[in-house]
């Protein structure tokens, strides 16, 4: 037996792997930032703590609330101070509390002295029923569960209430939930195309500007990011940045805007980065994406829908043409490229080819089960081709339920 002693100066206690020996008559009390829970539940003394006993969740301090389950329990509402003792058998609501308008969310109800159920009812105890409402949403699916999945009808406050009835009677509970458009957040304002930079340059480098919304009062936090070799050249955490864009081609600006500590909206912005050359054009025959851009920009082209009967074979030109798709074999045979503009004017046409004939196999009884020696029978059916001479595979898996 090891014994610890609390920063609180007449708070001991012995733990023995993690049971906690205090007095089971007591209640909760508040603390510094925290409470205390003996009867089942457990200790949270400095907005952090130990939940021995009937177990628990702690929440660390500054907010939140804590459900204590099995075997009676607590809640610790957050950092202030105190706690609240729930007597065995009164549900608790247990749920983020804020939600994006046309997000989902779940929710769960806890019965003090019962496990907490999974998504979908998974765990629910036997003999117990559960009639949930909502008010400023909906629910998604079943409203029987001791789980369930809810929407917003829009921002405000959405409401959910819970109905649990056991052989001892019916108990009721309720949680609010905030919900908030994600159009609070603004849009990002930032150039659509910008001249390239090399990548790591000083202060003299060519840099562009992208802003938001600026906060007001404290309601949002900015965590900007962009791709490749872009780099944010200053403003991280406010609301404008400024940003070198690299080398050419596509890059994206983003931010993860969170508001009132609730929720997080994830908005980005398309940066074309251009060459630095004299324009040159990108004839694309047969296609989509040709045009006329400052030499050495990378941009993306599109063979058109085949006709029936028919599949892209592959792009044709002349050497210098086809070059500007790049070195790789198979390049040419890509019905969607990204090309690099040359300093000279280049045209590249998409063929077609019948679509070769083909006739699947079809495997009954695939993929059989084996247990304990025996084979058992399945009615699985894998119909499949693979053409002569094939070049590689291209295998599609998922897990069960994918």
């Amino acid at each position: 037996m090891k014994t610890y002693r609390s920063r609180f100066p007449r708070l001991a206690f012995a733990l023995v792997g993690v049971v906690l020996s205090l007095a089971p008559s007591a209640r909760a009390q508040g603390g510094g930032g925290g409470g205390g829970n003996p009867g089942g539940g457990g200790i949270n003394p400095g907005g952090g703590g130990i939940n021995p006993g009937g177990g628990g969740i702690i929440v660390p301090p500054g907010g939140g609330g804590v459900i204590v389950p099995p075997g009676g329990g607590g809640v610790n509402p957050g950092g202030g101070g105190g706690g609240v003792v729930i007597t065995p058998g009164q549900p608790v609501v247990v749920t983020q509390a804020g939600l994006l308008v046309g997000d989902t969310q779940g929710a769960t109800v806890v019965v003090a002295g019962q496990a907490a159920g999974g998504q979908g009812g998974a765990g629910q105890t036997t003999g117990t029923t559960y009639a949930w409402t909502i008010s400023g949403g909906r629910i998604v699916g079943s409203a029987t569960n001791q789980a369930v999945t809810f929407t917003a009808d829009g921002a405000g406050t959405v409401t959910l209430a819970v109905a649990v009835t056991t052989s001892a009677g019916t108990t009721n509970a309720t949680s609010n939930v905030t919900a908030i458009s994600a159009a609070a957040a603004g849009t990002i304002t930032a150039p659509a195309t910008a001249a390239a930079t090399a990548a790591g340059a000083g202060a003299g480098a060519v840099t562009i500007s992208a802003s938001l919304p600026a906060a007001q009062a404290g309601d949002r936090t900015f965590t900007w990011s962009v791709t490749g070799d872009a780099a944010i050249a200053s403003g991280q955490r406010t609301e404008a940045i400024t940003v070198r864009p690299g080398t050419a081609g596509l890059k994206e600006i983003n931010c993860a805007v969170r508001l009132q500590n609730l929720v997080t909206v994830n908005l980005r912005s398309f940066l074309f980065v251009t060459g630095t050359g004299a324009p040159a054009t990108v004839n694309v025959v047969g296609g989509s994406g040709g045009g006329t851009w400052p030499a050495g920009s990378r941009v993306d082209i599109f063979a058109n829908a085949p006709a029936a009967g028919q599949v892209f074979d592959r792009w044709t030109g002349s050497a210098a043409d086809l070059a500007i798709l790049g070195a790789g074999a198979i390049a040419p045979f890509l019905a969607h490229a990204v090309v690099t503009v040359p300093t000279t004017a280049a045209t590249l046409t998409a063929t077609y080819k019948p679509a070769p004939a083909w006739t699947p196999t079809t495997t009954t009884a695939f993929n059989p089960q084996t247990a304990q020696g025996q084979t058992a029978p399945v009615s699985t059916t894998l119909v499949s081709y693979v053409p002569a001479n094939p070049q590689g595979l291209v295998f599609l898996l998922h897990d069960t339920g994918g």
